[in-house]
């Protein structure tokens, strides 16, 4: 899969919280909903999201630690909608806790403790 110059347009907003070695905490905002977005943005930028076999390639391309590999090796990806904000009518703001997996690859990576 690739972006199509054809396709419709798609736009994310994004901001990196955290870039230690071999992989970044960021936050991205999609101003559109297209199918598989922000795995198609982010991929083709040059940085898929972890454990994205589809858009992503090796999960932990170059990490030699034995426990830094193991975390970014998840049998699903690393993405979650930790907030998702609907308008006024539709309803209050929905938050979701971080799933432990995720959670263990961040202190892993040294950006969240435990």
């Amino acid at each position: 899969m690739r972006v199509d110059p054809a396709g419709r347009p798609a736009l994310t907003r994004y901001r990196v919280l955290a870039a230690p070695s071999h992989a970044a905490l960021v936050e991205l905002r999609p101003e559109t909903g297209r199918t598989h977005q922000l795995r198609v943005h982010l991929a083709q930028a040059g940085h898929p999201i972890v454990g994205d076999d589809f858009y992503g390639g090796p999960r932990h391309h170059g990490v030699k630690d034995a426990a830094l590999r193991a975390a970014l090796a998840p049998d699903h990806t690393l993405l979650h909608a930790w907030r998702l904000e609907l308008p006024v009518e539709l309803g209050p703001v929905i938050t979701a806790p971080l799933p432990a997996d995720f959670a263990a690859a961040l202190y892993a990576l040294g950006v969240a403790r435990p």
